[in-house]
């Protein structure tokens, strides 16, 4: 049970201060008011989690990387959001990095209305105000099989063998025993 407090009002999951966060197989759905996921300082990495029919009417993008924040995402999906605020569901600032943009998908998500940028459904990437936007065409997580993954090609190392020459063989003479 949560106060109104102005933390627990405004995020679901603050990292910060050169924090590392793996976040695997979780759910972000129905929230009212803040971010799911802010990265300042800190990295993060998300992977088979949904977020869906989330309304941010207090902040803006469901994941946000900041103040040198690192976002590794895959395999997620995101689904009839909403913030009247944001210009993309994932936002990365002109001093973070996203490391990863994999396997992921969105599919009715909204924001600002009167922004001259056209909404993002992906990753804005703000130092650059290019949207670098999800791949997948259905969501990984609807599905009863795991995603597929495409391994990279494996390379074997060379092998050189030396030359096998067989020892030499003495045969001793054989003499017929008497019969």
């Amino acid at each position: 049970n949560a106060e109104s407090t102005s933390e627990t009002l405004y995020l679901g999951v603050f990292a910060s201060g050169g924090a590392v966060l793996s976040i695997e197989d979780c759910a972000f759905n129905s929230n009212l008011y803040g971010s799911g996921i802010i990265a300042s300082s800190s990295s993060v990495f998300v992977s088979n989690t949904r977020f869906g029919d989330n309304i941010n009417v207090y902040s803006n993008n469901m994941i946000t990387a900041l103040n040198g924040g690192t976002l590794t995402l895959s395999n997620s999906c995101f689904t009839d959001n909403f913030s009247p605020f944001a210009d993309g569901v994932v936002l990365i600032d002109s001093t973070s990095t996203l490391l990863s943009n994999v396997n992921n998908y969105g599919v009715g998500n909204s924001g600002d209305s009167t922004s001259t940028f056209p909404f993002c459904n992906g990753v804005l990437l703000n130092a650059t105000l290019t949207c670098s936007t999800f791949d997948a065409s259905v969501c990984a997580l609807d599905s009863s099989s795991p995603a597929p993954v495409t391994p990279a090609p494996v390379t074997p190392a060379p092998v050189t063998l030396a030359p096998i020459t067989p020892a030499p063989v003495t045969l001793a003479p054989v003499t017929p025993a008497p019969v």
